[in-house]
């Protein structure tokens, strides 16, 4: 539904079209009229169809991270009703969390409760505030909020975001009791078009070794290389498995393949070491944020990495990617 994708949009980015974002940049008042445009379609929203629903009712966080305490803080401090919950999951979640942690965030928005413009914009700019603080856990952080609509779960795309993400994270913040009603509706081929995405995605990154030494760059092929035994299990099995999980189920069920790459980039995650947002990170974001990722601001992959990126390497990586591939189908 365009009304569902333009609503979303707008609350992960603040616009919806390329136009929109470059006039936005030139004029700062132009928010407002992307959220009139947005919310005008609110109404136009599909309510959920009839279906066999599982429920899903994650369990309260109750761990001790600090910038988890500073969004719950925002979250509960806001007078906004449309917020139905915010998860968080991966390491945090779990608790498990370590020097390359990221920030794994989930909110679930009830679109009938924004009750107008003011509304919208004000809960764009909340998803924003608190966003601004995954950056005290990561500052190489990639990736905002995951935003779904209560609509989303109950036509839920298991292949481009696992259900089990929600069904196993940690609420930190709910407007009441927080149970929802879920039904996964992915197909198989479309479990299958998501490992060749992301395959094509790290040979692409692999192939230009000389752009990996922006450690912005570098960290999110390594993350996509994390991703790669859940992503291939997933499209053999045609259903969510953990990456938690993952690494040991790919090592037993198919003990053929070359894991030599996995075993590196778990290394390198164990060992990881990055500087604290400091002012030449801050640009860089609000730059890349604006559409020019300006790589001169980004902090740089420590050398004794670097040395470690040689052709050898990336032949590795791809003979790993080509043999998941071969093997999923």
């Amino acid at each position: 539904m365009n009304a569902e994708r333009n609503l979303k949009l707008f609350l992960e980015k603040g616009y919806v079209t390329k136009l929109d974002r470059k006039l936005s940049l030139l004029l700062p008042f132009y928010s407002s009229q992307i959220a009139k445009r947005v919310f005008s379609k609110i109404n136009t929203v599909a309510h959920s169809h009839a279906g066999s629903y599982s429920q899903v009712t994650p369990s309260v966080y109750t761990g001790i991270n600090s910038v988890v305490k500073l969004i719950q803080q925002q979250l509960q401090e806001s007078t906004l009703t449309s917020i139905k919950a915010a998860i968080v999951h991966g390491s945090i979640g779990d608790g498990n969390e370590i020097g390359y942690s990221d920030f794994d965030g989930i909110v679930i928005v009830d679109a009938n409760e924004i009750k107008n413009v003011k509304h919208l914009l004000e809960l764009h700019q909340l998803i924003k505030k608190t966003e601004l603080l995954f950056f005290e856990q990561d500052a190489l952080q990639h990736h905002g909020w995951a935003i779904f609509l209560l609509n989303d779960l109950r036509d839920f795309k298991d292949h481009l975001f696992p259900l089990e993400l929600i069904q196993n994270g940690k609420t930190i913040f709910a407007a009441d009791a927080f149970t929802i009603e879920a039904q996964n509706t992915s197909k198989k081929d479309q479990y299958k078009a998501v490992l060749n995405n992301l395959c094509s995605s790290i040979v692409h990154k692999a192939s230009h070794l000389s752009t990996l030494r922006n450690q912005y760059i570098f960290k999110n092929l390594l993350s996509e290389i994390m991703l790669l035994p859940a992503a291939f299990l997933q499209a053999k099995y045609y259903k969510t498995i953990s990456k938690k999980e993952s690494f040991s189920k790919l090592k037993n069920d198919f003990p053929t393949i070359d894991i030599t790459i996995l075993n590196w980039a778990s290394d390198v995650r164990l060992n990881w070491a990055q500087d604290s947002l400091n002012l030449k990170t801050q640009l860089f974001h609000q730059f890349k944020n604006a559409g020019l990722p300006i790589s001169l601001l980004a902090p740089k992959t420590p050398e004794n990495i670097l040395v470690q990126l040689d052709e050898k390497w990336k032949l590795q990586v791809i003979l790993l990617c080509n043999s998941l591939l071969q093997e999923s189908n």
